[in-house]
Parts: structure tokens; C-alpha cells; sequence
């Protein structure tokens, strides 16, 4: 009897549930070979893709969307009225004087250019007389905008030395004239440029018949990857 009870122990086998056999079969069944062949391919298109637009955009940067000079030009200066007056007690003289600016700001990029309030300055040989004001703007892509400004400086006083005696000697009064814009080229929201453009221009005076000649600017730009949102617009610079 102590036999049959052995024998009965010995084949005795462990259950296991059925759910959890299941999942041990699943563990242990590889991945197709095409499977892993298809995720290899997929990661390996998706990677190319990327190094090609990446490359896309270093390229274009470099070419079609690289900033270009948005240029402020004074394409003219003229003499609306002007007038000096010797003080009494010829230590002094007083300046009247009008001009009337055109100026232009063209935008040679693929992207509009925004500028802020601005202004341009008169100078009678490194002094400032006067100042007018740009109003801010924005120029499409490709295109140039037109207006016009006055400089208008009443009972300017200039104390008489050597250059001042020179000048009133030689009926001719030296003024230059100085303009900034300063503003953003934004190209679909990745290239982003903050440029200030300026402009100085010289001219003479001829007192005699009240005209104004030699007139002469030189330009400048100066190009920056910054924010401009830390940046104080309306300021001079110079």
C-alpha cells in the first residue's frame, strides 16, 4: 500500500493556468524577419528625410532667403526758404531755414521689412540744427515706398567765429543731413534679420540767390540676427 501512494506522488505534475501559458508562448515567439526589415527601412527613410531638409534650409538660407540691403535713400533736397539774420551785437547769427527731403526705402528682400518711428537730423558743420520725423512703416517684398519730410528750423542761433565768418564771406552755407530706419525682415517666421539702414548727405547753401547745391549722401547697413523685441527703436544712431 505504501508503493501505490509513491507511485501516485511521483506523477503528480504542476498546473499551470491557462492564460499565463499563453503569454510565455507570445514572449517567446520572434519577430518576423520582415517585420524588423520593415522598421529598418522606416527609420532609415524618416532619418534621410530629415538630413535632406535640413540641408533644404541651410541652402535656401545661404541663397533665396538670405537678407538682402533694405536701403533708406535721399533722392532729394531743395531749399523752400531761408534766411540769416546778424544779432546787434555781432556776437551771433540767426538761422531760418526750410527744406523739403525726398526719400525712398526700398526692400530688395523675398519677405516684407517693418520699420519703427525714426528721424532725420540737420547739421551745420557737426552741429545739430534740427530734426525731422520718419513715421514707421512697413514695405512689401520686392518694392520701394515714396514720401517726403520738411526740416524746418527757426531763429537758429550760431555764435560768429572763424568758420561761421568764412562762410557768410563766401555766401555759402555747408548743412549735411543724416537718416536712419531701423527694423525687422521676418521670412516665414525662421529667418529673422534686424537691420538699420542710414543715410548722410552733404549740400550748400548759396545765400546770394537762396539755392541749394552739391548735393552728395553716402549709405550704410548694417545687418543683425538679434531680437528686436529687446530692442529700443526711435533712438539715435549714429
Amino acid at each position: 500500500m505504501s508503493g501505490t501512494k509513491v507511485e501516485e506522488k511521483g506523477s503528480t505534475k504542476q498546473h499551470v493556468p491557462p492564460k499565463q501559458a499563453e503569454e510565455d508562448a507570445e514572449v517567446k515567439v520572434p519577430l518576423p524577419f520582415h517585420r524588423k526589415r520593415s522598421v529598418q527601412i522606416c527609420c532609415g527613410v524618416t532619418t534621410a528625410l530629415l538630413v535632406v531638409v535640413i540641408i533644404l534650409i541651410l541652402i535656401l538660407s545661404f541663397t533665396v532667403f538670405k537678407a538682402k540691403n533694405p536701403r533708406i535713400t535721399v533722392t532729394g533736397m531743395a531749399l523752400q526758404s531761408f534766411s540769416a539774420n546778424v544779432d546787434p551785437s555781432l556776437k551771433s547769427v540767426h538761422l531760418d531755414v526750410s527744406l523739403h527731403l525726398n526719400v525712398s526705402v526700398r526692400n530688395p528682400n523675398i519677405a516684407s521689412f517693418k520699420y519703427e518711428n525714426s528721424s532725420t537730423y540737420l547739421f551745420y558743420r557737426g552741429k545739430e540744427a534740427g530734426s525731422a520725423a520718419i513715421p514707421a512703416g512697413e514695405v512689401k517684398a520686392k518694392q520701394t515706398v515714396k514720401f517726403s519730410t520738411f526740416l524746418q528750423i527757426q531763429a537758429l542761433q550760431l555764435m560768429i567765429d572763424a568758420n561761421l565768418t568764412n562762410d557768410l564771406a563766401a555766401n555759402v552755407i555747408p548743412v549735411s543731413t543724416y537718416s536712419s530706419i531701423q527694423g525687422r525682415l521676418n521670412v516665414i517666421n525662421i529667418f529673422k534679420r534686424h537691420a538699420v539702414s542710414t543715410s548722410t548727405c552733404t549740400a550748400n547753401i548759396f545765400i546770394t540767390n537762396t539755392t541749394l547745391r552739391d548735393f552728395n549722401c553716402v549709405y550704410s547697413l548694417k545687418i543683425m540676427t538679434v531680437d528686436v523685441s529687446s530692442y529700443t527703436f526711435g533712438g539715435k544712431s549714429r
